[in-house]
């Protein structure tokens, strides 16, 4: 909240303007003193891509799981490719390209599959899932493990 307060930007819109994240990031490596850019500013952005709710927060408080899309392992199945060109997994790519141009080390912060999968569906379903029908959890790790390997970033 220190650092969005001090950069006047409006919330939650500033969340999907590449130019407002380049500032936040930039202003966060001077305050923590970093040698890098560290983006996103959360562990929401891949299920967002993949169609879970997200609730983006304010200046106080930054994106976060705001609802399960998911009550079964084949609901996950049959969610979406991430389509890296459009929504806030775009904004936040432009922005770490931006940040590389400007001469910046950037730190891309990728989340895990219980990360992801914690937004998409409550995690008692993948658990017993995995003691019940582990050929279809392991299927949903290898969309997921699928899904950061289309992910091209021609500078970073």
């Amino acid at each position: 909240a220190e650092v969005t307060n001090k950069l006047n930007l409006r919330f939650p819109e500033a969340y999907m303007d590449s130019e407002d994240l380049v500032l936040m990031a930039k202003t966060l490596k001077a305050c923590d003193q970093a040698v890098f850019c560290e983006m996103p500013f959360d562990h929401t952005l891949e299920a967002e891509a993949m169609g879970g709710h997200v609730n983006l927060g304010d200046g106080n408080t930054g994106p976060r799981a705001k609802d399960y899309v998911c009550f079964s392992l084949e609901e996950v199945l049959g969610l979406p490719e991430i389509d890296y060109t459009k929504g806030r997994i775009s904004v936040v790519l432009t922005a770490c390209e931006e940040l590389v141009k400007q001469g910046e080390q950037v730190v891309l912060e990728i989340s895990g599959p219980f990360t992801i999968l914690n937004t998409l569906i409550d995690l008692k379903y993948i658990f017993r899932g995995l003691r019940k029908e582990p050929e279809k959890v392991n299927l949903i790790f290898e969309k997921l493990q699928s899904e950061g390997y289309k992910c091209k970033i021609s500078t970073l």
